[in-house]
């Protein structure tokens, strides 16, 4: 059971990468009628920035919704600290860009798959450990607020 619990905490974390908001790498221009022209080239990139702050707001709402009490707050400050430094940084992005300008084979791609994943390996194992701390101080009650199957932190959820 503790394991399920655990999957399901991991999850939550996992999927805040999943649905990244996207901003459009080059700025909005407005036409001699004040409406916005999008630029011709504007290739979508996440924004990183706007990301940490949509993933802080969804854990201060989460930690609301759960009940958080204080002495669990440095638990979930670590927890919450670790799946934020998951999500993808500048320099992440500065290298998809790089490496879509060129001509990449599959071998480049795997290339670089690798460094990602090498690179994050230390903060996979900082948010391991933050989750088996927090799971082992948060009360099963709060365990069972935290389940994200049943859409209670996710509008128009497909688990609903």
């Amino acid at each position: 059971m503790k394991t399920a619990r655990r999957s399901v905490l991991f999850a939550g974390a996992v999927m805040l990468t999943l649905p990244a908001p996207f901003a459009i790498a080059a700025p909005y221009e407005l036409d001699p009628h004040g409406m916005t022209v999008m630029p011709e080239v504007a290739p979508l990139y996440p924004d990183t920035h706007r990301m940490r702050l949509i993933a802080g707001a969804f854990f201060a709402s989460q930690a609301a919704a759960i009940g958080i009490r204080s002495d669990q707050q440095a638990a979930w400050t670590d927890f919450t600290t670790a799946a934020i430094k998951m999500l993808p940084t500048d320099e992440d992005m500065e290298r998809l860009r790089a490496l879509q300008k060129g001509n990449p084979t599959s071998f480049d791609v795997a290339e670089k798959v690798a460094e990602a994943v090498i690179a994050r390996s230390a903060a996979a194992k900082q948010l391991k450990a933050a989750t088996e701390a927090l799971l082992d101080i948060l009360t099963p009650e709060q365990i069972d607020r935290a389940e994200l199957p049943e859409g209670r932190f996710m509008m128009g959820s497909a688990w609903e």
